[in-house]
């Protein structure tokens, strides 16, 4: 059936005489709705062979045509004969135009609608069609004229209030772009507009609650928005209504992945897929959805689905990309991102190609520079854009809140603000932060609630739960919460929000913790760091400036702590290295790396935990690394990584010595090791990822395992493993001794931190 555009009006024959009843015309009504538009055809070619004047017969030959939309039927040839025999029908102009739009003349479009209008004013559906030849025409102002007339003429009409909502936000798109020299058009008109325009679009449903379109764009209108609450339920209810489209199952999709309602998202496309196993979009937004929660083989299962049917459909590389990096294959996955990056863009595959180029670049001039080149997709004209759509200049930050000696409001913006790996970092910050001198406002980006996320909300004087407003929503909400700072704990990591951080909604801007190197983004004023991961007189190749932390950017919190046990090797008789770390870090050069440690020292094991969903193939890919490198292959165990906290660290009882990966170091599971009493042993590089494991070690006062080359590295590991006695020693007393030390002082991040806060405050309020 040839698709239906259900925001037009449909014809109505106003001046052509009614058919008998049971004639010749009665059934093509019916004909034409169930698309059988042969049959309606022979129909209306037997009366024109009885009545070759018939002004009703070509009037029906040209509605088919329109509503086949096939070039076969001449609808434009048979209504202009309809206007040669009765050129006093307004209805028939009105058909007229509408066969000129759909042939693509618009002018003359225009032309048959307003001839229609001559001859009958009050001709509502006559109106709608011609405001949307005139917003095709580019006149949205004339367009919205004539949809509001026709509204005025006849105020039940869906296709007039559903046309007129989407011509209002077209209009609050064009003034926000169109504004002169970047100046906001004010919050108040863009906000009045939005609420018109979805009322607009609500009346339309009301209207016609069973026409799928309509339903559609009251769903990704409220998307928009971020209502999404309310948009699935709209959305739901549109799919329902035409289960055959594609589209709508993945904005239904979609919206609950937004939600992070995962399983129902899941349900959603796999009842869809049963009934249309030649689809290809929504296979492809499944893809993502399994890579997400881990379920490699079954997304594999559907990335040949798709490279079957579309092997040229650029909406793979980012899935593979993603499939690649789940099972640690960096320089595969950095690839298919680089790919998606720069022939299908978007956020998603330049956060992904960034992310990726952590782990396989050794190289700091080009993370700094690919970062850089990505920053439109963020900032520049993406963020002005949004300002603008928000209400606000584009150019102007707010100014500071508060004044000298005032206490200084910080928000902290992020998808971790759970139990994570970033929120084991931030807790100490967050609750030693001095009352007396700072409030804290949490921005909580996640549909995840916990006891973390509990402990954060006490410690804060507002809690923000963010997950489900849109972009300008948020962005009017942390500019009315008149911060002084905004920090963003996300980067290019998952459930970040750095479109709207680059939109400027503090006047003071800073990254911390959750991304391990510059965000690429000028709109953010400082990088919160520490003299190790960026000395001082090093030249500064990142965006932001560095703001260093003198103890160290890293102050861990142990959480759980089951008894760390004697090492393993008194009972072995030899030395276990290992790593816990995902199977992204565990590149290629780490492998040689341990491999190079594995041949010198002897009958030495190497024990693996990895998050890896594709486990059989990374323990696959990691074996034939170490087989090339001559490593037996019966002195590798890998085990899966456990989800539940005690029995993780409990685990670090069958390992003597860790070995940091390369060149994206451990964090967390070198606090992990460190608190249960394993040494690590880390090597230090030029990248701000290869810097994390020295930074940590420092602050826990164990420089002595850090190295600064390969050879280095190995080294170190060999020393520790020739030393029985001293790895029981510090085996012994690691907790004791590493609680007085920064790396755990939580007294100490909190007054370091405050400290470097209120000078970025004063320095930016004295250029200011």
């Amino acid at each position: 059936m040839a698709k239906q555009n259900s925001l037009a009006p449909r014809p109505i024959r106003s001046t052509v005489r009614s058919p008998a009843k049971n004639s010749w015309a009665a059934e093509l009504p019916y004909l034409l709705s169930a698309g059988h538009y042969d049959g309606a055809e022979m129909l209306v070619r037997a009366e024109l062979q009885q009545h070759p004047r018939s002004v009703e017969a070509h009037y029906w030959m040209a509605a088919i045509g329109i509503a086949a939309a096939r070039k076969e039927f001449d609808a434009l040839g048979w209504a202009k004969k309809a206007v040669l025999l009765d050129p006093g029908s307004a209805d028939l102009q009105f058909t007229l135009g509408r066969a000129f739009k759909e042939a693509g003349q618009l002018d003359e479009a225009a032309a048959a609608y307003r001839r229609a209008l001559t001859l009958a004013p009050r001709f509502a559906e006559a109106w709608v069609s011609l405001g949307i030849v005139r917003r095709a025409q580019g006149d949205l102002e004339d367009a919205i004229r004539c949809y509001r007339e026709a509204i005025r003429l006849m105020p039940e009409l869906p296709a007039a209030h559903a046309n007129l909502g989407k011509a209002l936000l077209e209009q609050r798109r064009l003034q926000v772009e169109h504004s002169e020299g970047g100046q906001a058009v004010s919050e108040a008109r863009i906000v009045a507009a939005e609420e018109h325009a979805l009322e607009a679009l609500r009346e339309a449903d009301r209207l016609a609650p069973d026409d799928a379109t309509v339903v559609a764009n009251l769903g990704k209108a409220l998307v928009a928005r971020g209502e999404l609450d309310e948009a699935a339920a709209v959305l739901n209810r549109a799919l329902g209504l035409a289960p055959e489209r594609e589209d709508l199952c993945v904005s239904l999709g979609d919206c609950y992945f937004r939600l992070r309602e995962l399983g129902v998202a899941h349900a959603i496309y796999e009842q869809w897929l049963a009934g249309h196993p030649n689809a290809v979009e929504v296979p492809l937004n499944l893809v993502g959805l399994l890579l997400e929660v881990g379920k490699v083989e079954e997304a594999e299962k559907w990335i040949r689905h798709v490279t079957e049917r579309a092997p040229e459909n650029k909406g793979l590389l980012q899935p593979l990309g993603l499939q690649a990096l789940t099972r640690g294959d960096a320089a595969e996955s950095l690839e298919y991102y680089r790919q998606a990056a720069e022939q299908v863009s978007g956020e998603g595959s330049w956060s992904g190609y960034l992310m990726s180029l952590n782990y396989r670049s050794e190289d700091p001039v080009k993370i700094a520079t690919e970062h850089r080149r990505a920053r439109d997709h963020f900032g520049g004209i993406a963020a002005q854009k949004l300002a603008r759509f928000a209400g606000f200049s584009a150019s102007a930050a707010p100014r500071l809140a508060a004044t000298a000696g005032a206490k200084i409001r910080i928000g902290f913006i992020s998808g971790d603000l759970r139990q994570h790996s970033v929120s084991y970092f931030l807790e100490k910050v967050w609750t030693h932060l001095d009352p007396g001198r700072f409030e804290i406002v949490g921005y909580h980006n996640s549909v995840i609630t916990d006891a973390v996320s509990e402990r954060l909300q006490r410690s804060a004087s507002a809690w923000i739960p963010c997950l489900k407003m849109g972009d300008t929503a948020l962005l009017r909400r942390i500019r009315s919460d008149d911060l002084d700072v905004l920090i963003d704990l996300s980067g290019h990591t998952g459930g970040h929000r750095l479109k709207v951080v680059a939109a400027r909604p503090a006047p003071l801007q800073m990254t911390y913790l959750g991304y391990p190197t510059t965000s690429g983004l000028p709109e953010i004023d400082y990088r919160i760091t520490d003299p190790t991961i960026d000395p001082p007189g090093e030249p500064n190749l990142s965006a932001e400036q560095p703001l260093r932390i003198p103890g160290g950017m890293f102050c861990y919190n142990p959480g759980l702590d089951p008894e760390s046990g004697p090492p393993p090797m008194q009972d072995n008789g030899f030395v276990t290295f290992g790593s816990f770390n995902n199977a992204a870090k565990i590149t290629d050069r780490t492998l040689m790396l341990w491999s190079a440690v594995l041949e010198a020292v002897p009958d030495s094991r190497l024990y693996v935990k990895t998050s890896a969903p594709a486990f059989d193939r990374t323990r696959a890919r990691v074996l034939a690394v170490l087989d090339a490198c001559g490593i037996a292959r019966e002195r590798l165990t890998m085990i899966r990584w456990s989800a539940e906290t005690r029995s993780h660290l409990e685990q670090y009882r069958e390992m003597d010595i860790a070995l940091d990966t390369y060149p994206y170091n451990g964090a967390t599971t070198t606090c992990e090791a460190l608190w249960m009493g394993v040494p690590v042993v880390t090597l230090s590089g030029a990248t701000h990822v290869s810097r994390m494991g020295a930074s940590i070690l420092k602050s826990a006062g164990l420089d002595q395992w850090v190295a600064a080359s390969p050879a280095g590295f190995v080294a170190r590991a060999v020393a520790l493993a020739a030393d029985p006695a001293g790895l029981a020693e510090f085996r012994s007393r690691a907790r004791s001794q590493l609680a007085g030390t920064a790396l755990y002082d939580g007294e100490r991040i909190g007054r370091e931190f405050g400290t470097c806060i209120e000078q970025a405050v004063k320095s930016s309020r004295e250029q200011r």
